[in-house]
């Protein structure tokens, strides 16, 4: 589910809304519509992986341990936009089959392609997330201490 009371003021941003929906629902070919053929996801700290690669890094995302979240929860607290990009401060929270909670803010910077797309139909470029390492790392190792 995906839950704000902002509005958004551009189609950059309704892109955005519909990428942070489909994501929640794991819809990977619906995020995969949204972005450029040569998209790169950025993930930082770079301690919590690869800092830059492609949609592989991605889907990584969307695969056993964070497969197995369900009542996934995105909340967006708030939301920036300039000429290129759109910053979001979002909330993730779910569980697993095994009742392991996950519950990870992140600031996410979309950059768009400039002059790329219509009005309709902005392709994101790149992701930019910034998470909280610690939440992260106490999820898959509670998710590694359930014998999953």
């Amino acid at each position: 589910m995906f839950t704000t009371t902002l509005s958004p003021d551009s189609a950059a941003t309704w892109t955005v809304w519909r990428w942070l929906e489909a994501r929640s629902r794991f819809a990977v070919q619906a995020m995969d519509e949204m972005m450029d053929g040569d998209y790169i996801n950025g993930v930082l700290p770079a301690s919590v992986g690869v800092s830059e690669s492609g949609k592989d890094a991605l889907w990584a995302l969307t695969q056993y341990p964070y497969s197995d979240l369900y009542k996934l929860e995105f909340e967006v607290y708030n939301f920036a936009e300039n000429d290129d990009q759109v910053w979001v401060h979002t909330r993730l929270t779910g569980e697993t089959s095994k009742k392991v909670p996950y519950d990870v803010e992140s600031i996410y910077i979309f950059t768009m392609i400039p002059g790329k797309y219509t009005v309709q139909a902005p392709k994101i470029k790149k992701i930019d997330q910034f998470s909280d390492t610690a939440a992260v790392s106490k999820f898959e190792s509670a998710v590694a201490g359930t014998g999953h």
